[in-house]
């Protein structure tokens, strides 16, 4: 009889492991394409899924009057950012040898690093590391 058969579920999708993120870095020339880039954006790079995909802003804090540069891709190396979690889905900040780097990641669809990723430079400031011995000579 129909429907007394052996039942099979449907298979398990998987979610792929990479991520399409925008990629570009910005010159700091007014005709840079970089800070404005939309989700039509033409160049991409696959990043980790757990990595996310980032938008980076840096300006030169001795210079007020320079430009600010607005990069876009995957995590940078040199900030440690290997993964988006959600304290990074808020834009941070820090400063290091007069190079104010804010940066905020996203994870929800494919070139999600869009201008709408907004920077506004104005981010939670993140606290540098600091390991202090006090010595008390009697």
């Amino acid at each position: 009889p129909a429907g007394t058969g052996p039942t099979t579920a449907a298979p398990a999708t998987t979610e792929s492991p990479w991520i399409s993120c925008l990629h570009c870095n910005d010159s700091g020339w007014d005709n840079d394409t970089c800070p404005d880039a939309t989700n039509a954006f033409g160049t991409t790079t696959l990043c980790s899924r757990t990595e996310g995909c980032w938008a980076y802003r840096e300006e030169n804090t001795s210079d007020p009057l320079g430009p600010i540069k607005i990069h876009r891709g995957c995590g940078r190396d040199d900030l440690s950012d290997a993964s988006c979690t959600d304290q990074k889905k808020t834009e941070n900040c820090a400063t290091a040898n007069g190079i104010k780097v804010c940066r905020r990641c996203c994870m929800d669809a494919d070139k999600c690093n869009h201008k709408d990723l907004t920077l506004t430079g104005q981010g939670s400031f993140a606290t540098p590391t600091a390991h202090v011995s006090t010595v008390v000579l009697m």
